[in-house]
């Protein structure tokens, strides 16, 4: 087989976005070549390879042209069932595709939308074959060897699915509503996409695979497999995976001694723009699981796959940016009449949905006047300020976030879905053809001829009528039946037989060989990482002391408002301030040739911080939108309930802190301000980090240049950050909020667990095996869960804890509650099999592998390190920590945690009896 296309090259224009003096603040792109070659096979099918050595990794992206549009009248849902079932299918008749991947140590995600269902899995590159053979086997049998109990079971997964994103949070919701206001009722999308309860109820598996049959085929299938392999093996592993009836046009194998011919890729968009529907009703008023009232506004626009796209995401930004300084002014002297402002475009062949959605704040906010605001913004933002200014801050913000996905998993996507639908692979090289041409007088054409007050579609949800009563009945006798995760028998003989040298084989360091540490005279510690791929680097400045080390807690806010060369965040789009538990990180992400750029960004903001008096307003404005925050939240039961849990869990100690400190705020004053700056930015209390795909040397001589001299004489000190954790609390408590109308019951439980930086090998294993176990027993045994979760988070000074989260249907919720403390106390027993050890080790060993891909994820896991006082070198000796875990250590982990947890509930009245046995209850009212 021969490709069709060359090695693409991805033509980055130079791109100005700004000026000033000192950096240059133009955006430099490095040419970036993705080597790709394309098939484009007489079934139809389009397979596109691209040469990736970043990771030791593949990502494979299979886009399918059927979506809930394509869903037949009576059985909505159906298509976003199938995507579930495709991963319940045994092609070999007894391993699940799902369980595949894991064996394999891969992630899978999958998701439908309107138009298309896109399946994405990444893996370590040695299962690529594998990989490629699930890719055959779901377009040749989609559903093989799934028994109807299987459907039962999945549809009650999507039943659970469906209550978490309609019934108990209301986000899929207002989407379905909106289209439903904007397209007439006899179109497929003024149907809901994941269906009803009603629909769900009718489908079987005889629809199921009618529905396979007619979509699940080569001629409507992209693949685009991106990744460390040879590109020239393409055409071999492209043989060895896919049948002939998977390539030829009539399925059949071809004569001896004749080659396939390939075909010319064939566009799915094409034609003139159809006419786009006018709205149907122009406001629709509904009650849901809100705290606050929500506006959403939204139009039908031209399709963006034909050539606007871009001027609608800049649009949408643009939008978003003008609506959010309307409605939030940004001083603590007027109150905000939102709590978040986001716009965006959902993109479409024939028509592309361009919405808003305005959090309301509490308070008395006339809500016909905010919409009545928002019906006028598209005309009214031009007159916002400097418009071109604005402009170019959306289009850098644009810039930034499509330079982001290059180092993704989302680079793969966009090119996946531009492959599928343009018939052409280069994604990116038309984006930024299209982002140097854009100008703003696209962006006032497009909004005054689309976005206009008559093709315009309103919702405002408002909080629902709290019922009385004692809601949806349970079975409050039920006990749990003791299943616990099996797994496949031969996956498990498979794990049995695992040492832990194969265990410390799959693991893999994130950090290579090209790698400088050093530290400045002046006393910075300096890491400079050459991560190659995507040409980005990101400069991050690490501080110890985090948001809830600092005192009061809302002090550290005020770092985001320094008010330091703003105009320097237009060369890149991507710069952000952040702060976590025992330490806070600012960066800049730019293009590799902006380096120097981005270094003397950082460098000009750590020199010239100051308590100004716009910064100190703005820190209290800030405060004040987090205070307003607290208070919305605290109306939410899950949020309520999990706030009482976490000042249960941590009690007077710091983690314990979950609201600002109002009167405290409002008190501290200029001098306040400037001595945490002098304390926090100093380099004895800083790490500065360089990650990218640079060349080390002249990272280092641009670092030394621009930060040798930084505070040289006054270098400070490392702040004292978090105390040692406190000890668990004396009995297991339960904290439970009723909500009489819930369709599900929120289960959240947490405790305390030994949080030594030396356990985290045994953490992970412990993670990933409390997930396995409620995946089988919560989602796949049961169906009575759509998406359980169990992590451990870390602090710094070895605080650590432990965190499972589940919405259950209520009939289930004692029994899911049950099963969850006793598989807690086998573990702190010590009691987990040998097949169940090695594969969750296992899992984790070649998750490793997915790990640091990018240059944030690096720079994430170098300072949770650096928190915790651990060299570089416990990364490299990670995999030999992960092969000496044993049974033992994960229930010594465990021993602060037995019988000392905190368990959150919301759910039905009724429920509050029951768990009398669980624990001692503690019963929070509205009030609370």
């Amino acid at each position: 087989m021969r490709p069709l296309r060359p090695a693409l090259l991805l033509a980055l224009a130079a791109l100005t976005v700004g000026c000033g003096g000192g950096p240059s603040y133009k955006a430099k792109f490095a040419p970036f070549t993705i080597d790709s070659t394309d098939f484009a096979l007489p079934s139809g099918l389009r397979v596109v390879f691209q040469e990736d050595h970043t990771r030791p990794t593949v990502t494979v992206v299979s886009v399918v042209d059927v979506g809930s549009q394509g869903d037949p009248q009576g059985k909505e849902g159906i298509a976003h069932l199938v995507e579930h079932m495709c991963f319940r299918a045994r092609h070999d008749g007894k391993t699940q595709v799902m369980d595949v991947i894991k064996g394999i140590g891969g992630a899978f995600n999958a998701y439908t939308a309107a138009e298309r269902t896109v399946y994405i899995t990444t893996a370590p590159k040695d299962a690529l074959a594998g990989l490629l053979r699930i890719e055959a086997l779901r377009m040749l049998d989609p559903v093989a060897n799934i028994e109807d109990r299987i459907l039962d079971i999945e549809r009650e997964v999507v039943r659970n699915e469906l209550r978490v994103r309609t019934e108990t949070n209301i986000g899929n919701r207002i989407f379905q509503e909106l289209e439903s206001l904007l397209y007439p009722a006899d179109h497929p999308r003024h149907r809901t996409g994941i269906g009803t309860h009603e629909t769900l109820s009718s489908i079987g598996m005889d629809d199921v695979r009618a529905f396979t049959e007619a979509h699940y085929r080569p001629a409507k299938t992209t693949i685009v497999i991106s990744g460390d392999f040879d590109r020239q093996q393409a055409g071999l592993l492209l043989q060895q995976a896919f049948p002939p009836a998977l390539m030829t046009a009539d399925g059949q194998p071809l004569p001896p001694g004749k080659k396939l011919e390939l075909t010319q890729p064939k566009p799915r968009v094409v034609g003139d723009q159809p006419a786009v529907p006018e709205p149907t009703e122009a406001l629709r008023r509904i009650t849901g699981p809100v705290e606050e009232p929500t506006i959403v506004v939204g139009w039908l626009v031209p399709s963006a796959w034909r050539g606007k796209g871009t001027v609608m995401e800049t649009a949408a930004l643009f939008l978003g940016g003008y609506l959010g300084y309307t409605l939030r002014p940004r001083t603590g002297d007027v109150q905000s009449l939102t709590t978040g402002v986001g716009c965006g475009v959902d993109p479409g062949i024939d028509a592309s949905l361009f919405y808003c959605v305005i959090g309301i704040a509490p308070g008395d906010i006339d809500l016909d006047d905010m919409l009545d605001k928002a019906r006028s913004a598209p005309a009214l933002m031009w007159q916002w300020g400097d418009s071109r200014a604005e402009f170019d801050r959306a289009r850098a913000a644009l810039v930034g976030r499509t330079l982001s996905e290059l180092a993704y998993e989302q680079r793969v996507e966009r090119v996946a879905l531009h492959t599928h639908y343009l018939g052409r692979v280069d994604a990116y090289r038309a984006a930024f053809e299209d982002l140097e041409q854009l100008d703003v007088e696209d962006q006032r054409d497009f909004a005054y001829e689309h976005l206009t007050r008559d093709r315009m579609a309103a919702l405002i949800v408002e909080p629902e009528e709290k019922k009385a009563g004692q809601g949806p009945a349970f079975d409050a006798d039920a006990t749990w039946s003791g299943a616990v995760f099996e797994g496949d028998t031969r996956l498990d003989a498979i794990y049995a037989r695992m040492q832990p040298a194969d265990i410390a084989r799959a693991a893999v360091s994130p950090l290579g060989d090209d790698i400088e540490r050093f530290e400045l005279p002046n006393g910075l510690p300096v890491i400079i990482v050459r991560h190659p791929g995507a040409p980005l680097v990101r400069v991050s400045l690490m501080t110890h002391g985090g948001y809830q080390s600092t005192d009061p807690m809302g002090l550290v806010w005020w770092m985001r408002s320094r008010d330091d060369a703003p105009e320097a965040t237009r060369f890149t789009g991507r710069r952000s301030r952040w702060s976590a538990e025992g330490y806070a990180i600012e960066f800049i992400e730019a293009p590799s040739p902006n380096l120097p750029d981005a270094l003397a960004v950082m460098d000009i903001g750590v020199r010239t911080r100051r308590a100004l008096d716009p910064g100190l307003r703005r820190g209290r404005a800030i405060a004040f939108e987090k205070a307003i925050e607290a208070r919305r939240r605290e109306r939410d039961p899950a949020y309520a309930v999990q706030e009482a849990a976490t000042r249960a869990l941590y009690r007077e100690h710091p983690l314990g802190r979950v609201t600002l400190d109002g009167p405290a705020i409002e008190a501290l004053t200029q001098a306040d301000f400037q001595r945490h700056l002098e304390a926090h930015l100093a380099p004895a209390n800083a790490t500065l980090m360089v990650i990218g795909d640079i060349d080390l040397a002249e990272a280092r001589a641009a670092v030394e240049a621009r930060f040798g001299s930084w505070r040289a004489e006054a270098p400070g000190q490392r702040v004292v950050g978090l105390p040692p954790a406190p000890k668990p609390p004396e009995q297991r408590t339960v904290i439970f909020r009723a909500r009489p109308e819930a369709t599900q019951v929120a289960l959240t439980l947490s405790c305390l667990v030994d949080g030594a930086p030396e356990r985290s090998a045994t953490r992970a294993v412990l993670s990933s095996a409390l997930r396995d176990d409620l995946w089988y027993s919560l989602r796949e045994n049961t169906g009575s869960s759509y998406s359980p979760s169990a992590y451990t988070d870390t602090a710094a000074n070895g605080n650590a804890g432990l965190y499972i989260r589940a919405t259950v249907q209520t009939d289930q919720a004692i029994r899911a509650l049950s099963a969850i403390l006793d598989r807690l106390g086998a573990l702190g027993r010590g009691e987990l099999k040998a097949a169940a050890l090695r594969k969750a080790q296992w899992s984790v060993a070649r998750r490793t592998r997915l790990q640091g891909r990018t240059p944030g994820e690096l720079t994430s896991m170098l300072a949770r390190m650096l928190r915790d006082g651990l060299d570089l070198d416990a990364l490299r000796a990670y995999p030999q920590a992960l092969a000496a875990v044993d049974p033992a250590s994960i229930g010594e982990v465990l021993e602060p945690c037995a019988g000392h947890e905190v368990i959150g509930v919301v759910g039905p009245p009724s429920l509050a009896e029951a768990l009398a046995d669980v624990g001692a209850v503690q019963v929070l009212d509205a009030a609370q």
